[in-house]
């Protein structure tokens, strides 16, 4: 009795790790290989991360750029930052070999608030993914593009001379909008 009951033990364990190895939930969190870790370097627990909060939080989401270049951030308050500055956090990121270029991270303590300091103009879409709405501005010499998250109190705003910022732009890749809500790749 006990050899039939292992026999029928081993021949679940294999169905159950042929048919979850491959389903597209497990792959989706991680589970298939273990927890996937979360954008504070713990693994996930029961598919779930924490919500972004903090310095952390914030350098995880600064983008990344296509070159492999690594921006260098500092967390800033936002009266540091300028006097008219509303963002709760700000981490300032300088783009290494542009000088005077700066990619920010601004979190809001509310979505209004955050989109009330970015300059709405156009739809962020990204492989035709609806991101937010994003905007830019500039002068002769000195221009700013902003990138605005629909469900997120987060901006990402990247700064610099007009000629360095219309170039870099299309470097940066994002953390997508599921990826912000999930707190994970």
């Amino acid at each position: 009795m006990l050899r039939v009951f292992v026999r029928l033990l081993i021949a679940w364990v294999a169905l159950c790790l042929a048919a979850c190895g491959t389903s597209a939930d497990s792959q989706k969190v991680g589970t298939s290989s273990g927890a996937a870790p979360c954008w504070n370097g713990v693994p996930m627990e029961s598919g779930v991360c924490p919500p972004l909060n903090g310095s952390a939080a914030l350098q995880w989401i600064v983008p990344q750029t296509k070159s492999g270049a690594t921006l260098t951030c500092t967390l800033k308050s936002s009266t540091d930052f300028s006097p008219v500055a509303t963002a709760d956090e700000i981490q300032v990121c300088e783009w290494p070999g542009q000088p005077d270029v700066y990619v920010n991270v601004e979190r809001y303590s509310d979505r209004n608030v955050a989109d009330a300091a970015c300059h709405r103009v156009e739809d962020w879409v990204v492989d035709g993914v609806k991101f937010g709405a994003a905007g830019s501005t500039g002068s002769d010499n000195y221009g700013e593009r902003w990138w605005c998250y629909d469900d997120s109190p987060l901006v990402i705003n990247l700064s610099g001379p007009l000629a360095s910022i219309q170039s870099l732009a299309s470097e940066l890749v994002f953390r997508t909008p599921a990826q912000l809500r999930d707190g994970h790749l």
